[in-house]
């Protein structure tokens, strides 16, 4: 299942949303989000980079999430390895999550690189397997809280030193291993371009079943779309509810070919029962068509 170590995503506080609303994260909330999350959803949480609106690749997925204390953390399966790279040589510290209105669950968890999060204080998210003591209590433990906290302690300063050590070794960093980080860079960013075409092949492939779109549109609709995805900026548009939301150029772009009435090309000519016409005869309402 190809599993990482366990991370930090959010905890207990009073923060910011991207939205400008305060939000209070209680440790009753955060058992909320953990029982109600199941690894083999088939809608579970995505591993994603920022905060993406709608068709945006999975880079990863969560395998469990259990809260220890004040912080909800999380493990992650089958994340590729261009990305355990660019995570692993510091490109994407931090993370930031994306729960439902009434913070019962889980939506995604976003890898953010310049971007500081908007919960402060968690621990620079880490996906390769480390050589540090891991303690697990059970309830019916001789331990007392004490000596849980001691060992806690202990836990935390061989997980700082061990923190310490690499990003000592991360600065003192040979060419060769800079080469690595850079030539690891440019592979993601072609994974993403590929995802990227590879999404709107299928987007276009739906238009042209669903009667929106002719075949003969695709070279010039895919460069469009491409062009669009290069250029910076959003729009704005008024959703059901009055509020104002902003939607990518692109997407934009495909929601639009997306609300275009059907050609009627797909549907089948055949000739009126009991003509005994061999061929068959074009219905009056697709008459237009032809």
């Amino acid at each position: 299942m190809n599993l990482t170590p366990w991370n930090e995503i959010a905890r207990a506080g009073t923060w910011i949303a991207m939205s400008g609303q305060s939000v209070n994260l209680t440790e009753a909330d955060l058992d909320r989000i953990v029982a109600g999350f199941a690894a083999d959803d088939p809608d579970g949480a995505p591993l994603v980079f920022g905060h993406p609106t709608v068709d945006a690749p999975a880079y990863g997925w969560v395998s469990g999430l259990r809260r220890e204390g004040d912080r909800l953390v999380a493990a992650f399966r089958d994340v590729p390895e261009a990305v355990k790279a660019l995570v692993d040589a510091g490109r994407y510290r931090n993370v930031s999550v994306k729960l439902t209105p009434d913070k019962g669950r889980l939506v995604h968890v976003g890898l953010l690189g310049a971007t500081p999060p908007a919960i402060k204080g968690l621990s620079p998210v880490k996906f390769s397997a480390g050589d540090g003591l891991t303690i697990e209590f059970s309830s019916g433990g001789d331990m007392n809280e004490l000596e849980q906290a001691r060992a806690r302690v202990r836990e935390l300063e061989a997980e700082n030193a061990k923190l310490k050590a690499q990003v000592a070794e991360l600065e003192g960093q040979s060419k060769a291993a800079k080469d690595a980080s850079a030539a690891a860079e440019k592979a993601f960013a072609d994974y993403r371009i590929e995802e990227a075409g590879r999404g709107r092949e299928k987007r276009f492939a739906e238009l042209v079943k669903a009667g929106r779109a002719l075949p003969g549109e695709k070279a010039k609709t895919l460069a469009f779309a491409e062009a669009l995805a290069a250029s910076t900026g959003d729009l704005e548009f008024a959703s059901s509810d009055g509020q104002t939301v902003k939607v990518a150029k692109e997407e934009a772009y495909w929601r639009e070919l997306e609300a275009r009435p059907e050609n009627g090309l797909c549907q089948e000519f055949a000739a009126p029962a009991g003509s005994g016409a061999s061929g068959g005869a074009v219905p009056a309402d697709l008459a237009k068509h032809v």
